[in-house]
């Protein structure tokens, strides 16, 4: 899913019938994500970006089809841990950072951008910063979603 004048994803899901519940989140990664339903289907479009595709995968494809299978806890698992240096989001959006969390120390990664998915390889938690905040100090606590096997 885009923004962009040669995506025709939406158009298709339109031509298909299928009924738009929300599209586009004040998020970073992963703003284009689109979610429907037709009949008692659900539909993800998710963001063209890897990245974004696969923060959006994590944070709700994959609960929502846990949650199908009969999980009784079908979102990752959630931690809290100390931030290793500062923070700042000038952005207005909720980020999911991809960051190395070790003994209750969370570093955020370097190379946030949406195309690339090298973070991804050594990370084992999306820290998740809220839109209205701005500035986090060193050693503040943060929210951790477990990437690296739900926390075994």
């Amino acid at each position: 899913m885009s923004v962009g004048d040669y995506d025709f994803v939406k158009e298709a899901l339109d031509l298909n019938h299928v009924d738009e519940l929300f599209y586009k989140i004040n998020q970073k990664p992963g703003k284009p994500l689109w979610f429907g339903k037709k009949d008692q289907q659900f539909v993800f479009a998710l963001p063209g970006n890897p990245a974004s595709a696969l923060t959006c995968f994590y944070v709700y494809v994959l609960p929502l089809l846990k949650k199908y299978a009969a999980y009784s806890d079908y979102h990752l698992p959630r931690t809290q841990a100390k931030l290793h240096s500062e923070f700042k989001n000038t952005t207005g959006k909720t980020l999911f950072l991809k960051a190395y969390c070790k003994n209750g120390s969370v570093s955020v990664l370097p190379s946030q951008q949406s195309s690339m998915l090298n973070t991804f390889a050594t990370s084992n938690v999306l820290v998740t910063i809220p839109e209205d905040v701005t500035y986090l100090e060193p050693q503040e606590q943060v929210t951790c979603i477990q990437l690296d096997g739900y926390g075994n």
